[in-house]
């Protein structure tokens, strides 16, 4: 069983949720209630804050821990989570700190490991993670990337094992590490027989079964590979004739949902990992704003998508969607919006 099946067998498709985000400016994080009718009240504030721009943010896979990247020392931290309070204490920072920012934070599927992407040398780092307390950092990968933007995990080839795909911005453009917990990084994965389209894009996401691992790239240039732990790169699915330009790509477990930068910005497929993409679904009927596009993630049920990361007001959107059939109505603005631009990685929690 996938870490996301695993997820929707621990947190079902009950109507009130959470979603959380990283900001562009203090507090650098908002985390809501939200429900598939409307956006709900908006939890306090960490009591001790982070001091930098958010650019990632992840619930822990049992939802009792909420992780954010930086963009100054000591660039990422980890608060208690609780969906009735809030964030709660904040972890200590470890002895050995990530060298730069933080473009990309995830739980391992187990939560026993905590799995950093970022732009300085050597651009990944881990951490063991237990009950609260960051461990000694993992040696480094012995083969590294050059500067990271986005990372994505599944389940590896057996217990207590991760794959670790990052998206780069020079050829071969992804690299796919398998982790252990208790051990590290392994050695990296062979590149792909034919290297994922070269251009603009940012994101990289493994479907909900850990089957296929898809890329952002240039106009029509999105791609999506087979994928099997322990094993590797498989055959490149055969992508539609038109894809706008993507930014962010990211699975629910029947679609898959690509944001861009011309209109409609946000768009999706029926998605099956043995045959591939299906015929685009007809667009929202209110598109979001012209620069929402570096960030788009449907919750576990795949009936709510958020759609986001630009400059324009309200910083995130949130749509109802219905798994076969496509878009429906987008949920009203929060009665408080996330602060100024650029709301980062949405990530839901169901209660």
């Amino acid at each position: 069983m996938s870490f996301f099946q695993q997820v929707m067998l621990m947190y079902g498709s009950a109507s009130t949720q959470v979603i959380g985000m990283g900001t562009n400016s203090s507090p650098w994080v908002a985390a809501y209630y939200i429900t598939s009718a409307a956006w709900g009240t908006k939890f306090a504030n960490p009591s001790t804050a982070q001091t930098s721009r958010n650019r990632s943010f992840f619930f822990s896979p049992d939802g009792a821990y909420a992780a954010m990247g930086g963009e100054s020392t000591p660039y990422f931290s980890v608060y208690q989570w609780s969906n009735s309070s809030g964030f709660g204490t904040r972890s200590t920072n470890p002895a050995t700190l990530p060298t730069g920012a933080t473009f990309s934070i995830r739980f391992t599927p187990s939560g026993a490991s905590l799995l950093i992407a970022g732009n300085t040398s050597p651009f990944m780092t881990a951490y063991p993670f237990s009950a609260g307390t960051i461990g000694t950092k993992y040696a480094d990968p012995s083969s590294l990337p050059v500067a990271v933007t986005r990372m994505s995990v599944t389940e590896g080839a057996t217990s207590g094992t991760t794959d670790a795909a990052v998206k780069i911005a020079s050829s071969p453009f992804a690299y796919v590490y398998p982790f252990t917990d208790g051990t590290g990084w392994g050695t990296r994965y062979s590149n792909p027989g034919t290297l994922p389209n070269t251009g603009a894009g940012d994101g990289l996401s493994f479907s909900r079964s850990g089957a296929a691992l898809g890329l952002t790239a240039a106009a029509n240039s999105t791609t999506i590979y087979s994928w099997t732990p322990g094993t590797g790169w498989g055959t490149r699915y055969t992508m539609p004739g038109t894809i706008i330009r993507t930014y962010a790509i990211n699975f629910s477990n029947t679609e898959v949902f690509m944001s861009g930068d011309a209109t409609p910005f946000a768009v999706a497929y029926p998605w099956d990992d043995s045959t591939g993409i299906g015929t685009v679904y007809s667009n929202p009927a209110s598109l979001p704003a012209t620069d929402s596009y570096f960030h788009i993630n449907p919750n576990a049920a795949g009936n709510l998508v958020a759609v986001g990361g630009g400059s324009v007001s309200p910083y995130m959107y949130v749509y109802n969607f219905t798994p076969g059939s496509g878009w429906g109505t987008r949920l009203s603005n929060p009665g408080t919006l996330p602060t100024t631009s650029r709301a980062s990685d949405p990530q839901f929690l169901t209660q």
